[in-house]
């Protein structure tokens, strides 16, 4: 028999084929432990979802209930069972409190004025102005929000293996059935479009998460009975989401925002181009597009500019990193500072020990390339930690040379 090995590269999640289930982890908490010793590897994996789940809460993915930390040590599933227990016992608890009511616009004829008058069909009908055409707003649990639990409470409940969380899915869909006919299904675009109110903004939790399950869950077409799905997600855009959500949390709170006084922080901005075409079309190619500036609101400047690179740290950059930072820095006028943001795991390494380069070698320098670290493996979500993360980031900064 071939033997298949699966590389996963910098995606992870579960992949499940009929009764088999694979489940991949984040790379950077790969451990040395022996296969035969399984405690210890079953503690390491529930470390590495809980870290993962600081990253996806940072980065704006979900939102997760208060009492996600003591549920994943009750549910001893892989990484989409356990999103799973977490989306069912949240959504619970708030169903036994009451539905999700909200004000929905209806129109039609009715006996008495009713919000707002249609005078429009009073002129085109006015044999009808005995039941006069309405625009109105019904308070109702038939809304777009608790549709979006029905569907995906449904969608979980045929995935899961397992037999609580179907207990518990079997409950919210009952609740939901009750009120809420099931109707078409939901694709993630339209579950993006929901939003909650003042009156079901304690369904926000819930609602974060049938989004992450809803936009990541997706059916293998394989021959015969057999079926499956993944749940995958990139972790090099995990981590740059991550960063981006703790630098924009808290740089005000750090060095800085007292350097950056009059700055913008900004994710992803779309930037000039690199290069113009002047054979055979005259055209600008290769627009650039880091990952988190600072722009300055005066003359749109970029003083400082940050790529996030998910991947082990090798004693110094990769080069095509490098020569990345420099088309930035070529790019994008007034940069002082490139910064490549690595991850790391395990004992925090000193900003002071961080290194620093000069660009170009020879020469009057034109910026500096310097490398910095996050380390991922603590509460990232917890605003302590978080605010000195980026504390760390910015000390390495102004530190100087």
């Amino acid at each position: 028999m071939r033997r298949l090995t699966l590389c996963p590269t910098s995606w992870v999640g579960v992949l499940r084929i009929g009764d088999v289930s694979i489940q991949v982890l984040p790379k950077l908490f790969r451990d040395e432990v022996p296969r035969e010793d399984q405690e210890v590897r079953l503690w390491l994996a529930r470390e590495a979802m809980k870290n993962l789940l600081h990253l996806l809460q940072v980065g704006g993915y979900c939102e997760l209930p208060s009492f996600w930390r003591g549920a994943m040590d009750e549910h001893p599933g892989d990484w989409f069972e356990v999103l799973t227990y977490l989306y069912a016992q949240a959504l619970l608890r708030e169903l036994a409190l009451g539905a999700a009511g909200a004000y929905v616009e209806r129109t039609g004829r009715l006996h008495v004025v009713r919000g707002q008058l249609d005078a429009s069909d009073l002129v085109c009908k006015p044999w009808q102005a005995h039941k006069p055409m309405c625009r109105y707003d019904e308070f109702s649990v038939d809304n777009p929000l608790n549709r979006v639990f029905l569907y995906v409470s449904c969608l979980l409940r045929r995935e899961t293996r397992s037999a609580r969380n179907r207990s518990l899915l079997d409950e919210c869909v009952a609740r939901l059935s009750e009120e809420v006919p099931e109707g078409s299904p939901i694709t993630p675009e339209q579950a993006s479009q929901v939003q909650t109110t003042r009156l079901t903004e304690r369904f926000e939790p819930c609602l974060s998460l049938a989004r992450l399950l809803l936009n990541r869950l997706s059916p293998m077409l394989l021959s015969g009975p057999t079926e499956g799905f993944t749940f995958m997600m990139d972790m090099n855009e995990v981590f740059e989401r991550a960063v981006a959500g703790l630098v924009r949390r808290h740089w005000k709170d750090t060095e800085f925002g007292r350097r950056f006084s009059g700055y913008e922080f900004v994710a992803q901005p779309r930037g000039p181009y690199l290069a113009r075409e002047v054979r055979p079309r005259q055209d600008e190619r290769f627009q650039i597009k880091p990952d988190l500036v600072f722009r300055r609101r005066s003359d749109g400047t970029y003083p400082l500019v940050l790529d996030t690179k998910y991947k082990r740290w090798q004693s110094e950059p990769n080069q095509d990193d490098v020569y990345q930072m420099v088309a930035y820095a070529t790019a994008l006028r007034g940069v002082e500072t490139v910064m490549l943001v690595y991850p790391e795991v395990g004992e925090a390494s000193e900003p002071s020990r961080w290194s620093v380069y000069q660009v170009p070698a020879q020469g009057e320098p034109r910026f500096e390339l310097r490398v910095g670290f996050v380390r991922v493996d603590q509460a990232l979500a917890n605003p302590t930690v978080g605010r000195q993360v980026v504390a760390r980031l910015a000390s390495h900064f102004t530190g100087g040379t």
